[in-house]
């Protein structure tokens, strides 16, 4: 694995709900797994449904497990869950061995060592 490259990302989310806001959350989570080449464990609050819909942050649920394709491989659903899933490392080094984007980056313009 090169400098600065992780194979994991973990998001703790609120994502607020609203109008399409679930499938929003669904795609910028794959969505960065793909750009990043990496798995995306994005565990997002499941509402309470005795409460009243509002416009805040009480999350859509969801929890997601993406790879590094953006291929959902665990997918919660809007209801309180645990689940297990395996992060396949050597999946993740044949994709970027296919996709380098990382490989592409300028860390020299964002002010990282």
């Amino acid at each position: 694995m090169a400098r600065g490259q992780c194979d994991l990302i973990v998001v703790p989310a609120g994502w607020a709900a609203g109008l399409f806001k679930e499938e929003h959350w669904v795609t910028l989570v794959r969505a960065r797994a793909i750009e990043n080449t990496v798995w995306m464990a994005a565990v997002d609050q499941v509402p309470d449904p005795a409460e009243p819909a509002t416009g805040a942050a009480t999350g859509v649920g969801r929890s997601l497990l993406v790879d590094p394709m953006g291929t959902v491989r665990l997918d919660l659903g809007s209801r309180p869950g645990i689940a297990v899933g395996e992060v396949d490392t050597k999946l993740t080094a044949e994709i970027r061995a296919v996709l380098p984007s990382l490989e592409h980056r300028r860390d020299d313009l964002f002010g990282r060592p």
